[in-house]
């Protein structure tokens, strides 16, 4: 069941600096979003690597938003995808954009998902059997 009925920006804006890596970006303003009626703060001084695979544009304030979902992990992996999805979607990312990002996120996000958990079985999760960290 889906969970994530409302998405919903209150910061319109990426604002931020790349870092000396040349790969990763840090946050100057914070992001303000809400999910369903729960409002939630990015500080600045927040790092991301922007958009990892999707390149820049419409959604990269929603992909800081969803790096940060999965680095604090407050909802789970396909919660934070939906989210990221709903976001896209605000932001006019072009529908058949959004389901190439989400079915990437769904197919490689893992990766991401299980560093930040930093959880010794979450590979065997997601090759096969318990799938809550999923």
């Amino acid at each position: 069941m889906n969970r994530i009925k409302k998405v919903k920006l209150i910061t319109h804006r990426f604002e931020g600096e790349q870092m000396r890596d040349g790969r990763n970006w840090k946050l100057t303003a914070p992001i303000v979003f809400m999910v369903n009626d729960v409002i939630h703060t990015i500080p600045a001084g927040f790092k991301t690597d922007l958009t990892t695979l999707i390149g820049e544009g419409k959604h990269t304030i929603c992909a800081v938003i969803h790096d940060y979902l999965y680095w604090i992990g407050i909802y789970s992996r396909r919660e934070s995808d939906i989210i990221l999805l709903k976001c896209c979607k605000l932001r006019g990312t072009w529908k058949c954009r959004r389901g190439w990002i989400y079915a990437g996120l769904r197919l490689g996000g893992w990766a991401a998902w299980c560093n930040h958990r930093k959880q010794k079985h979450c590979l065997k999760n997601v090759l096969g059997g318990n799938n809550e960290t999923i």
